[in-house]
């Protein structure tokens, strides 16, 4: 049984923002969730000059690592204006393809644009999703039998 250790609860989220690191490049991201406490991130593995990058090489010879400061910076409309946004973060945990960061310091403003597109994002979902979000026995069923009948013909070929 995995215990969990996190002080804060996470909130998933779905963010574009970029991460800099002073003498490097930029590189894109995308913040998965976040918390009071700090965010995960996840990177893509990009191709440059017909070559694949690992998704935390910053440089020939810097890989993102665990202690290493950084910031990450994002853009959202806050009602109508194009606002940006520019966080400090200390990785905690470095994963293949993605970070754990926490805050250096606290900006109210940050978790606050979190904690609405977070909300804007929850709605939407409910929005989208049939019945509030819950799929009836009834809908499963239909489904099931739906796809039954389809791969029957299929099923009976291959006998």
């Amino acid at each position: 049984m995995l215990v969990e250790r996190r002080t804060h609860q996470r909130h998933d989220i779905s963010l574009k923002a970029t991460i800099l690191v002073s003498g490097f490049r930029p590189k894109p991201c995308v913040i998965k969730d976040y918390s009071a406490g700090g965010v995960y991130i996840a990177c893509k593995k990009s191709i440059v000059d017909g070559a694949l990058i690992d998704p935390l090489l910053l440089g020939p010879n810097h890989q993102i690592a665990k202690g290493d400061l950084l910031k990450i910076q994002f853009a959202v409309n806050i009602k109508g204006h194009h606002q940006t946004f520019t966080q400090e973060l200390e990785v905690v945990r470095a994963f293949h393809d993605s970070l754990g960061v926490r805050f250096t310091q606290e900006n109210k403003n940050v978790l606050k644009v979190f904690q609405a597109l977070a909300a804007n994002q929850e709605s939407q979902k409910a929005k989208d999703s049939p019945a509030g979000g819950h799929i009836s026995n009834a809908t499963i069923t239909q489904c099931q039998k739906e796809a039954c009948s389809s791969l029957q013909p299929l099923l009976l070929d291959a006998i």
